[in-house]
């Protein structure tokens, strides 16, 4: 007999590929059927949904992000964000046109991706037509997984917007009601707090952000299982004490999707176990959409969101896909039975090493670093001990591939001990999701004894070694220094602890220099970050 035949006779067990079902407890086992169903329920009232087969778009006020006592806020912290918003078109790629009392226009969808604990909040588009004061909002409906700690919702605008003739332009920004019924814009591409996204005719009438930019919430890693049979940690920053999202593509496991009474009667659920301790958790990674609230067969993927383990060292994922109608059907995708396994990183702040980074000059680049030594104290450079030489801003774009860092030369006095070590303390804020972080990065000494460090703030890998986009909020410099009676000390040049910002460096005119790709612009030796160099040279 086939296992086609057999399949079909049991009609009960699907062997996919990179399927059979895992090596788990079977108490996880036992009611998973009953409770299957149930849970199809809650998650589907768990979102928003709205009347897809009418338009509603509402007359609203215009943001006024801007004004002081105005209960309109600006989003820096990721909580909303536009991810594109183009015209809708058809199958031979032409925009689709719409026409009403207005007259005829274009429709367009907008993408919107929203931290993943605020679902239960209103979330729309707000937009005009440049030519046109009076602003609309459109609801927005779920449309699945974003990016790790992020579901992603979608809006349909399909009044009061250009049509063919028309070349005005399109003012639009998404926001979520907040508890207080405060509106909170999204500010995290466009970081002005009166700017809007703008769609022209020049360019399409379409936008596209940045996809670094809020491409995860804070602390939060992303396991990826794509329908190409891919699994993956998409950020490389599984950690303990953190939080993991599982985005799970449904077309990963597509036999058993029955219906009953016309209703779907079918489930894909995922199980995360962390070890050592074997800390388990099972939830949906999907849900229905609704027509009124009445649940219809159009499933989407949902986020599967848990926290990790103080003392997680791995975290182990397969999933189970049941169905119930005229049978039982069931499937699993769990890696010909040996699961989905991803290393987890130690929780933060337990590394003495964390952030610590040794800056290669000829790559312009870094590698993590752990000096051999500890600091006993530290002091503000004084008698000439660290000052710097120069500091410059370089860019490079080679195949239109950014890369983009700060660059530093430092002097580090001997006759006050051994120098061990000289670099730049870095102040960032990651775009991925705006948290500060800092950076201590060690430079490298040449054979004049003048130290070479650096910290590089946009870099483009590919997608196994990730990319990222931060921008520099504060610096200064250190060297650490050994003393005669065997103590270390870090002298700092950093403005007395307040550090030095961009403007310090870069505020004054600059002298440029081209590179191949690129160009290198060096700071004015008058700007105040040469404070303590103007008496020393």
């Amino acid at each position: 007999m086939t296992g086609t035949e057999q399949e079909r006779m049991m009609n009960r067990t699907v062997i996919l590929p990179g399927s059979n079902p895992p090596v788990a407890p079977k108490s996880l086992w036992a009611g998973a059927t009953a409770a299957a169903f149930l849970v199809i329920t809650m998650a589907a009232c768990s979102t928003q949904s709205v009347d897809r087969n009418t338009d509603h778009a509402v007359q609203a006020t215009a943001p006024a992000t801007g004004k002081a006592d105005g209960s309109d806020q600006a989003d820096h912290n990721c909580r909303i964000v536009l991810r594109s918003m183009e015209r809708t078109k058809d199958a031979s790629g032409q925009p689709i046109q719409t026409c009403d009392d207005e007259g005829c226009h274009w429709t367009w969808e907008a993408r919107i991706d929203v931290a993943s604990d605020l679902l239960l909040r209103r979330i729309a588009l707000l937009y005009h037509r440049t030519n046109d004061p009076v602003w609309w909002e459109a609801p927005a409906e779920v449309m699945g997984v974003g990016g790790a700690g992020f579901t992603r919702f979608r809006v349909l605008v399909t009044q009061h917007v250009p049509g063919p003739g028309d070349d005005d332009a399109i003012e639009a920004i998404p926001l979520l009601l907040q508890d207080d019924n405060d509106r909170l814009f999204d500010h995290n591409i466009v970081e002005g707090d009166l700017d809007s996204y703008r769609l022209e005719a020049y360019s399409g009438y379409r936008v596209y952000t940045n996809t670094k930019v809020c491409s995860h919430r804070p602390d939060t890693a992303g396991l990826i299982f794509g329908s190409d049979w891919s699994a993956y940690d998409e950020n490389h920053d599984l950690q303990a004490g953190g939080k993991v999202a599982i985005k799970y593509d449904l077309d990963r496991m597509t036999q058993c999707r029955g219906t009953h009474n016309g209703y779907p009667a079918w489930l894909i659920r995922a199980t995360i176990q962390f070890l050592p301790g074997g800390q388990t958790k099972t939830s949906p990674v999907m849900a229905f959409r609704n027509d009124r609230g009445t649940p219809i067969d159009e499933a989407y993927p949902i986020p599967f969101e848990v926290d990790v383990p103080q003392d997680a060292t791995e975290a182990v994922v397969w999933f189970h896909n049941t169905a119930a109608s005229g049978g039982f059907c069931e499937a699993w995708d769990s890696n010909y039975n040996k699961n989905y396994h991803f290393a987890v990183l130690p929780a933060k702040g337990t590394d003495p090493c964390e952030n610590v980074l040794l800056w290669k000059g000829r790559e312009h680049e870094a590698q993590p670093f752990c000096p051999a030594y500890q600091v006993n104290e530290n002091q503000d450079a004084a008698d000439c001990a660290l000052y710097l030489d120069a500091i410059q801003d370089v860019q490079t774009g080679h195949y239109g591939i950014p890369e983009y860092w700060l660059e530093a030369t430092l002097v580090a006095r001997s006759d006050q001990g051994q120098v061990l070590g000289a670099g730049m303390y870095v102040e960032a804020l990651d775009r991925s999701d705006a948290t500060q972080k800092s950076t201590w990065s060690f430079g490298y000494a040449d054979p004049s004894g003048t130290w070479h460090t650096g910290f590089q703030y946009i870099e483009t890998g590919y997608p196994i070694t990730g990319s990222e986009e931060r921008r520099v909020t504060a610096f200064a410099f250190f060297a650490d220094v050994r003393r005669a009676n065997g103590t270390v000390v870090r002298v700092w040049q950093s403005r007395g602890g307040a550090n030095y910002h961009w403007d310090d460096a870069f505020g004054l005119p600059t002298t440029r220099q081209y590179i191949a790709y690129g160009h290198v612009e060096q700071a004015n030796q008058s700007s105040q970050v040469f404070e303590n160099t103007w008496s020393c040279r």
